[in-house]
């Protein structure tokens, strides 16, 4: 049992397991102590991990929270709540990814899962995203700015701007920028709340070409798409598991499921159970 261990910025854990067909775990914040690991942001940031299995992600965590393991319960998907959200994350899909959420999405139909298409328009505000940056960026300078003020010829530029632009954040505006995430988390929780699980796809993307990163902005835009469907989760503070749902011989495509924060083991039950289906049900 080998789990890999990431520090979650913008959905660090969850990308890599995704295209590459592994299973992720971001927990909650403040669930796993951050000490010893060298910060991104410090608001943001969250240790768990990647693995092959969700049983393996749940033994690691319990081992990083220092908490008692306890197996997860084999949990019927008949009437599970699904919750498949509307906005933003289906937005521009590969077609592959499409595909595959659509068939895992009927299979757990099939299974007995109540599938909900639900809206959450918030996320089409511009607002919480031009909220990230400044909380991420301030944070980041903070640990590394003066690293970055003393070796800007070692960074590479698009992260040398990153680093730099939380410079010329104020500690009012930073402040006013964590009491909005703060505001906007719960009523999000509220929303999520209403489903055991909200679904959507990991990552839009399949897994992209060396070669269509050769152009800048081409590689700009695949980076964002990578990372799009990752931040409604750490931005408004959620827990989330991430489990394959691409058919035999195809590229891997992941299965996003997300909960509010403190809800880490309800959303590994019901990840193991999904997970359960998709590996005794034709995934395609």
């Amino acid at each position: 049992m080998v789990a890999a261990l990431g520090s979650d910025t913008g959905g660090s854990i969850r990308q890599p397991a995704a295209l590459c067909g592994l299973v992720g775990f971001k927990p909650s914040e403040s669930r796993v102590s951050t000490r010893g690991v060298l910060p991104l942001s410090t608001t943001l940031d969250t240790v768990g991990p990647i693995a092959r299995s969700v049983e393996c992600c749940g033994i690691m965590d319990a081992v990083l929270s220092a908490t008692p393991w306890r197996p997860l319960p084999r949990y019927p998907l008949h009437g599970v709540s699904l919750g498949v959200l509307q906005d933003l994350v289906l937005d521009e899909l590969d077609r592959p990814v499409a595909a595959a959420f659509e068939n895992a999405l009927r299979i757990l139909k099939d299974a007995g899962a109540t599938v909900t298409e639900f809206s959450w328009a918030e996320l089409q505000r511009p607002d919480w995203r031009d909220v990230f940056p400044v909380i991420t960026h301030s944070d980041i300078h903070a640990r590394h700015g003066r690293f970055a003020e003393e070796n800007a010829d070692l960074i590479e530029p698009g992260v040398l701007r990153v680093i730099m632009h939380g410079k010329t954040v104020s500690p009012q505006d930073r402040a006013d920028a964590v009491a909005f995430r703060n505001r906007v988390s719960e009523e999000a929780h509220d929303i999520i709340s209403r489903f055991h699980v909200v679904v959507m796809p990991t990552v839009p993307l399949v897994a992209p070409l060396v070669s269509s990163l050769s152009d800048p902005e081409q590689a700009k835009k695949i980076e964002f798409m990578i990372g799009r469907n990752n931040e409604p989760a750490n931005f408004f503070d959620c827990c989330a598991v991430t489990v394959p749902c691409q058919a035999t011989g195809d590229l891997p495509v992941g299965f996003l499921m997300m909960a509010k924060n403190g809800d880490d083991r309800r959303v590994l039950t019901v990840a193991s159970a999904v997970e359960e289906v998709f590996k005794t049900r034709e995934l395609g």
